[in-house]
């Protein structure tokens, strides 16, 4: 499995055991994924700083509790998002597609097939992530 790592605020998700998800979806459009996390430590009293990543254009997630968790390769990543540049789920996913017969648009005529991304993010104690998106974006929120 080749993958590239993400940067995230608090370098991981080992602050948080229990992250907050929010998926949301128009009829006919894709899904949008929210995860947001604990992404460090409480000081001085203060809460801990918490961060958000937004999955867009989400085409597939699946969260896996962290007992159950069988797919190879989920140990790679420790607890960091990384993007899976090889992934097998994106391959099966465009060769069973109904547009499986047209090299490079197996997503259909609007989706270039090299924008379809698929991105693993772990969460100790509770489990691993699998989203495929056209896109990710990161950020510390405001205390």
């Amino acid at each position: 499995m080749t993958y590239r790592v993400i940067e995230i605020p608090g370098g991981s998700t080992k602050y948080d055991d229990a992250p907050s998800i929010h998926i949301a979806a128009g009829s006919g459009s894709f899904a949008t994924v929210v995860i947001r996390y604990i992404s460090g430590m409480s000081r001085g009293g203060q809460s801990p700083p918490l961060a958000e990543i937004i999955f867009s254009r989400v085409i597939e997630y699946r969260w896996i509790h962290e007992d159950y968790y069988y797919v190879s390769g989920g140990e790679a990543a420790g607890f960091r998002l990384i993007e899976i540049i090889d992934s097998k789920y994106v391959e099966e996913m465009a060769a069973n597609s109904p547009w499986r017969r047209y090299p490079g648009k197996r997503f259909g005529p609007f989706i270039p097939e090299s924008d379809v991304r698929h991105f693993r993010l772990p969460f100790d104690d509770y489990g691993v992530f699998d989203i495929i998106a056209l896109g990710v974006s990161v950020r510390e929120m405001s205390k």
